[in-house]
Parts: C-alpha cells; sequence; structure tokens
C-alpha cells in the first residue's frame, strides 16, 4: 500500500500518468516470483517499458511455479472433511440469534 501511495504522490508532483505507472509497478517481478500480473492473469501484461530477454525467458518457465500452486491447493481443498453429525429431535444445540450472540435451542425435527 505504502508504495502504491509513493507511486501517487511522485505521478502528482511530477504531472505524470497515474495509471501507466501503477501498470510498470504491477509487471515487475519481485521476491524471485513472477509479476503480480502476470501471477493473476498467467501471462504478462502488455505495457510501454521492452521486457528483457531474461525475464521473457523467467516468465516462460514460471509455469512451474503456477503448477506448484495448483498442486497446493488440489491437496488443501481435497482432503477429507469431517461431516456434520446427523442431528436427533429434542437434541440441544445452541445458534446465532443475531450475529454475536448463541442461545440455545433444540431440534424439533430429524435432519
Amino acid at each position: 500500500m505504502q508504495t502504491a501511495k509513493l507511486i501517487l504522490r511522485l505521478c502528482a508532483i511530477e504531472q505524470t500518468d497515474f495509471r501507466l505507472a501503477l501498470l510498470n509497478w504491477r509487471n515487475t517481478p519481485r521476491d524471485n516470483l513472477p509479476s503480480p500480473s502476470q501471477r493473476l492473469f498467467g501471462r504478462p501484461t502488455r505495457g510501454l517499458i521492452p521486457l528483457h530477454p531474461s525475464l521473457r525467458s523467467r516468465a516462460a518457465s514460471s509455469s512451474a511455479f503456477f503448477q506448484m500452486n495448483r498442486e497446493k491447493q488440489r491437496a488443501t481443498f481435497t482432503t477429507p472433511r469431517n461431516e456434520a453429525s446427523s442431528l436427533r429431535k429434542r437434541q440441544l444445540v445452541r445458534t446465532k440469534a443475531d450475529h454475536r450472540t448463541w442461545v440455545p435451542a433444540t431440534v424439533s425435527a430429524e435432519a
């Protein structure tokens, strides 16, 4: 957030287009990872600053980065979860009365 605010301040001082500055900032790779826009869209977005050939090769090889993230997500979301237990009639439970308080209640029908 601080970097974005700094970019906006500098663009106001220099009377330059802030949208172009933010586009270039989003296209810049950081921390040995692809650029934020490339991580989002899966490819580098078009900008006015030419892309160095070494960065092009990193962009092309970043499919391993995307594959690793895909596998991590698959492992997280395909793990078996605990099933909700079935409720019995007249079983004591708690339910939310409003967004903050829980109140005691009983089950009135079989689930």
